[in-house]
């Protein structure tokens, strides 16, 4: 994505990025923040825990 940036900086285009790539590129680019916190852009990820029985089967842990 960082090269995305770059290119997009240098050509005076637009991109989509994420905010932690876009924070760490924002010394090297010259982009501004078009758009954020709209609801279509929210990528939310989420993580849960699966006994290993469940997952593996009875047999497995035998």
């Amino acid at each position: 994505m960082g090269p995305t940036l770059t290119i997009a900086s240098e050509k005076d285009g637009h991109t989509l990025t994420d905010r932690a790539t876009y924070l760490a590129f924002r010394t090297r680019t010259k982009l501004p923040i078009l758009l954020e916190g709209d609801a279509p852009l929210l990528n939310a990820l989420g993580a849960g825990v699966v006994p290993a029985v469940a997952y593996l089967g009875s047999a497995a842990l035998a």
